[in-house]
């Protein structure tokens, strides 16, 4: 008896295991048939490169990577202390010069020009009464003329080349030492400096990520390309099933493994693997990640969309929305109309 019930009982778990398993493979089976998975997708953002203005050494302040700034926070000072040794330091020296030359050789011509004012007013009053002819007065007004003309270029000269001096100046002190701060609100990503190392100018310090500018990359392969179109609506889900999110197709982009690929994100693609295409997905999603986690950038993810006639883009959305609101305008003031 108890070996009949045992070979019923395991012939039931058998049967069990045998539907369920049809179940599973039918459902595998309708969801490979009726979506379209990728191959390899990523978290990605916008990466901001932060680098030295000057030559010098760098002084990092208290930062780390996963810190967040906000506009017009400090992040490094680089300090030029050879500064003496530079080209602009002669140039600086001999503007000096040259405004110290023309400020003597300016009030020497003032000098000129208040003599040659007494002396042609002297003239003018000699002429009208008689004493001196009409070459003296007009010589004496020529040369004072002349004396006013030289004045005014010597201001001028004076002026274009003290002008000159300050901004010579400002440039210097710029170069002396410099103090950068945070450019936008953001998440530092990497950074490459210490504090004490003698950098060049233009030397990278730091990356940092710009929250506002996160999505997804997604590859597929090119035999998907004509299910693939633009405010296409999918959904992205973390590898683990944890979270997901539901995005829109941004842009398809061909030639993977084959062009140069975009430079200022924070993630390459995972392979540059041929015959893919890559995909850009704007994900509607709410910082399941913290900043300590880098906003999730970085993460493997799945992207999902539907193919067929249940593919639906965010233009859509809009229209259906959009008839939604209509519709209920039109029923309301039909109803009121009634009343």
């Amino acid at each position: 008896m108890n070996h009949q019930f045992r070979g019923s009982l395991f012939r039931i778990l058998r049967v069990t295991l045998l539907v369920l398993a049809l179940i599973g493979g039918a459902l595998w089976l309708r969801r490979f048939i009726t979506s379209l998975h990728s191959e390899q997708a990523v978290i990605n953002a916008e990466i901001v490169q932060i680098r030295t203005p000057i030559t010098g050494v760098l002084e990092i302040e208290d930062v780390r990577p996963g810190m967040l700034l906000k506009k017009g926070d400090p992040i490094f000072k680089v300090t030029n202390q050879r500064f003496g040794d530079r080209e602009a330091v002669a140039q600086y020296n001999l503007l000096q010069a040259q405004v110290e030359t023309l400020r003597s050789e300016l009030a020497s011509a003032k000098r000129d020009l208040e003599v040659d004012e007494a002396e042609q007013k002297k003239q003018r009053e000699y002429f009208q009464r008689g004493i001196v002819s009409r070459i003296a007065k007009e010589t004496a007004e020529t040369s004072f003329t002349t004396v006013q003309k030289l004045v005014e270029n010597k201001r001028e000269q004076l002026e274009h080349v003290e002008k000159r001096a300050q901004e010579m100046e400002a440039q210097m002190n710029l170069e002396k030492k410099s103090e950068m701060t945070a450019p936008e609100d953001g998440l530092i990503w990497s950074i490459a400096g210490k504090s004490g190392e003698q950098v060049n100018s233009n030397t990278l310090i730091m990356e940092v990520i710009n929250p506002s500018r996160i999505w997804v990359d997604a590859f597929f392969s090119e035999s998907h390309a004509q299910d693939l179109r633009p405010g296409l609506m999918g959904t992205i889900r973390s590898l683990d099933d944890t979270v997901s999110w539901r995005g829109a197709l941004q842009s398809i982009r061909g030639g993977v493994g084959r062009m140069a690929y975009d430079t200022t994100v924070a993630v390459p693609p995972p392979e540059m693997t041929k015959r893919q295409i890559a995909v850009r997905v704007d994900a509607n999603w709410e910082r399941p990640f913290t900043a300590a986690e880098f906003y999730g950038v970085g993460r493997s993810v799945e992207v999902t969309f539907t193919k067929g006639q249940g593919q639906r883009t965010v233009g859509d959305l809009l229209k259906e929305k959009w008839l939604h609101a209509f519709t209920a305008t039109r029923t309301t003031g039909a109803t009121q109309a009634s009343r």
